[in-house]
């Protein structure tokens, strides 16, 4: 996901779906299984799942064949798998439409029933469309959309809004009713130094077991505040580190994801035209701080979802030196954190060939896509960091989402030059 001040706002244009079934003769053999990346709680009727986003890339694609391929990666508690060839045989289009204004620059949640969230949390966009199809089920606006969780086992989904300078929690419904709807006390709001949207954060968490309350987390500048029902103060205050201790003064949040006491932030911070990402994870379940911080190379960027009580970070690189990384260098482009101890549980580092490298990453319910674009190359990981695939680098007029990996089909969403849109499924068996 881009830092949303990064973002361009949209012109009004009536866009084209295309959905491409690429149908390949394999013989690929199955290389492990492959993980729901949801994560479920227990609330006071529903069993609620949370699928996250995945963060917008500028990839490019040529749809031509599976190679085959032996990793020459470098890897920390990662192992890779061999691949046997593959090739497709035919493509088949249909083209449909989309009915509102779409950018391929926002969050993609894949949801059970071959259905796709897509959300625009600056924007205030939201629409889930039928991966099957291709059309658009539903599609609403909103002012602004601070969080959101899907709840795929009742079809509800959770999305906490500015309306009217009001922060709202909406529940809607598997067709895009609105089931209820709650105003929080406006001292909530009302207790932020700095109003403007890129000057804080706002998730929501759902309750982790019967009888337990769901929760607010909102950060500004060097703090974090959690609140629960009955909404009038903090139940507890958190001093942030990464901010506290970094000597950079160009530092600021961007993203932050709560989830049953589990919290990570995001910042961006720079100096002197070079980047650098940063991370902080916290254990909320204490009144005194726990919590650890992460900083990613310089001139790398990341992107990031909670998944399970762990931190998934995948980091690429679109900016040639002196912005952008050196070949001949171990880059970490997977790592995933348990965000309660703080411990490293996988790596995955990346040796790239060129001098000046460019590459993308993409993650989804449990696999990592990595496109090298140096190699013309494409890799699907699992969430341990195994290689799954190897499949040939896109053309240069495209960008490229992945939405899932799922029954051994590839699902992406492609962007053209003039903006005609692809959903592309392949097939590897």
């Amino acid at each position: 996901m881009k830092p949303f001040h990064a973002r361009v706002s949209a012109q009004a244009l009536w866009t084209r779906l295309l959905i491409v079934p690429l149908l390949l003769c394999s013989v690929l053999l199955p290389a492990g299984n492959y993980a729901n990346a949801a994560t479920i709680a227990a609330g006071t009727s529903d069993v609620m799942e949370h699928a996250t986003a995945s963060h917008p890339t500028a990839q490019q694609l040529d749809l031509s064949t599976v190679t085959n391929g032996s990793s020459s990666h470098s890897a920390t508690q990662a192992t890779d798998a061999p691949i046997i060839n593959s090739r497709p045989i035919t493509t088949e289009q249909q083209q449909l439409s989309f009915p509102q204004d779409f950018w391929i620059e926002q969050d993609i949640v894949a949801l059970p029933q071959d259905r796709v969230l897509f959300v625009d949390r600056l924007t205030g966009d939201i629409y889930l469309n039928d991966l099957q199809t291709g059309s658009n089920l539903w599609s609403h606006q909103y002012e602004h959309i601070y969080s959101y969780r899907a709840l795929p086992s009742s079809g509800k989904l959770v999305l906490i809004i500015q309306n009217k300078q009001h922060l709202q929690k909406l529940v809607l419904g598997s067709k895009g009713e609105t089931l209820s709807t709650f105003n929080y006390p406006a001292s909530l709001l009302g207790s932020l130094s700095d109003h403007q949207l890129s000057s804080y954060q706002i998730s929501w968490s759902a309750p982790l077991q019967q009888g337990e309350k769901e929760r607010i987390a909102i950060q500004q500048q060097d703090e974090v505040r959690i609140y629960e029902s009955p909404w009038k103060k903090p139940l507890r205050t958190y001093k942030l580190k990464a901010l506290q201790n970094h000597t950079l003064k160009d530092i600021h949040s961007t993203h932050m994801e709560y989830q049953s006491d589990r919290l990570v932030i995001q910042y961006a911070a720079g100096s002197l035209m070079q980047t650098e990402q940063i991370f902080e994870m916290l254990n909320t379940s204490s009144t005194s701080y726990h919590g650890k911080v992460v900083e990613i190379p310089w001139n790398l960027q990341s992107d990031f979802q909670l998944e399970n009580g762990q931190a998934v970070i995948y980091s690429y690189s679109t900016k040639h030196p002196p912005l952008g990384p050196n070949g001949a260098t171990s880059y970490p482009i997977y790592r995933r954190y348990d965000v309660a101890s703080g411990k490293l549980l996988v790596e995955k580092t990346y040796v790239f060939k060129a001098q000046e490298p460019l590459w993308t990453t993409e993650y989804s319910n449990g696999q990592l896509l990595l496109s090298d674009r140096d190699e013309d190359r494409m890799s699907l990981y699992d969430k341990q960091g195994k290689e799954l695939w190897q499949l040939p680098q896109l053309s240069d007029d495209i960008r490229l989402r992945l939405i899932k990996y799922e029954n051994k089909l590839l699902y992406l969403l492609i962007e053209t030059k003039d903006r005609q849109f692809k959903l592309v499924k392949q097939p590897l068996i």
